[in-house]
């Protein structure tokens, strides 16, 4: 190599190396010779394991193979292995890092290979204190957040936990309603065979209790699906007077079993509309049968109202009003969440989950309306709500 080649690739920052096929060194630059504390006319001649262990390794043979004969060439960074070449400063070798390229490079009829290796010790230096210094900023802004932020940081933990409980919940519950409805269908079977009375009403009983778990079941999957976002809605024409009509015949009975009267009252409500009649029915059917839950003495009442946005569209408005336990007003704003009831003694005396206001909420919502609830002038519930449907032109 001339002089000035020579002169420039001792003075540049960067390690040089180059070796022959056999990986005899036959150049070492000067950096690299002070930063490793060797000697160019010891090295010259030897092999690149000597000062370079790591080329033992097969991954690095490989590289060098398909260096000499595919003429690929490589960067190594010192993300795999922090450094290639051993510094001559051995007590500071844990913090050094390394970047290597590796290149094939032709002269005359020859195939050398040229490796580069660049000390990034300092920029990592650099690189770790400015983290470090963004961490000590972190946490100073955190301790002057904290005291405001404490209230939201436990809300945030507390609704963290029920969601995941509400997913751990969902899995379960996929598992259980198979067996479940396999209860209940040789429930109903055992009840066609002859039974005594009192073997009768163990299977009632049973058929009850199944029911009722099916149902808490059921809850929970609609609220983990709604968590989830995947709660789909389903546009299609169907007739909403049977709609209504099946509601009051069934939960009219319902009431009447216990000792309760069910008033119905409606206006202006079309016959054929667009939308999703599954959720309209489920809303309806959870508020209802919680009114009936909650009352034991009066009535329950529903009402329907619709009216006309436009041409295309209407809102259909409803009132459940029961004469059952009320709400506390302190607690109107929690009813409509996952797992919350007016007290802890109403889940002993009515049981339940406190899953159906939260799916009721989800659901009327996603059908574009909203829903609230306020206290029947001291005696019961009422809650109000409406949903918006399309009009049929036929």
């Amino acid at each position: 190599m001339d002089k000035l080649s020579d002169l420039v690739l001792n003075r540049t920052n960067i390690g040089i190396i180059v070796v022959d096929r056999e990986l005899k060194i036959v150049y070492l630059n000067k950096w690299l010779q002070d930063y490793a504390g060797i000697n160019a006319d010891n090295i010259i001649g030897q092999i690149l394991t000597d000062i370079m262990p790591i080329f033992h390794k097969s991954y690095y043979q490989q590289l060098v193979a398909n260096a000499f004969f595919k003429g690929q060439s490589m960067f190594c960074s010192g993300a795999i292995h922090t450094s290639f070449i051993i510094p001559h400063n051995h007590l500071v070798e844990a913090t050094v890092r390394q970047n290597m390229f590796i290149e094939p490079i032709q002269f005359g009829q020859e195939t050398y290979l040229l490796l580069q290796i660049k000390d990034t010790s300092s920029q990592h230096k650099q690189i770790q204190l400015l983290k470090n210094e963004i961490a000590e900023r972190k946490r100073i802004e955190a301790v002057l957040r904290a005291s405001e932020e404490e209230m939201k940081e436990l809300r945030d933990k507390a609704l963290a936990a029920s969601k995941a409980k509400t997913e751990f919940l969902a899995i379960m519950s996929h598992e259980i309603r198979t067996p479940m409805n396999a209860i209940i269908g040789m429930a109903d079977l055992l009840v066609e065979t002859p039974l005594d009375t009192e073997q009768s009403e163990y299977v009632e009983i049973l058929k009850y209790s199944s029911l009722n778990l099916l149902q808490t079941i059921n809850d929970i999957l609609d609220v983990s699906k709604i968590e989830a976002g995947k709660l789909e809605t389903n546009k299609l024409k169907f007739n909403l007077q049977l709609l209504l009509d099946e509601l009051v015949s069934f939960y009219t009975f319902q009431a009447e079993q216990k000792g309760l009267q069910f008033l119905y009252k409606q206006a202006n409500v079309p016959v054929v509309v667009e939308g999703d009649s599954v959720h309209i029915k489920q809303a309806i059917s959870n508020l209802l049968s919680n009114a009936i839950k909650f009352t034991e003495h009066g009535h329950v009442s529903l009402e329907i109202l619709s009216t006309e946005l436009d041409n295309q569209r209407i809102k259909l408005e409803f009132w459940i009003k029961d004469t059952g336990i009320g709400v506390a007003k302190d607690k109107m704003q929690d009813i409509f969440e996952p797992f919350s009831q007016a007290d802890s003694s109403t889940t002993r005396k009515f049981g339940g989950t406190g899953l159906g206001l939260a799916i009721v909420k989800r659901l009327v919502e996603s059908m574009g309306g909203i829903i609230t609830i306020e206290n029947n002038d001291g005696h019961g519930s009422i809650f109000k709500g409406y949903i918006l449907l399309d009009v049929i032109n036929e």
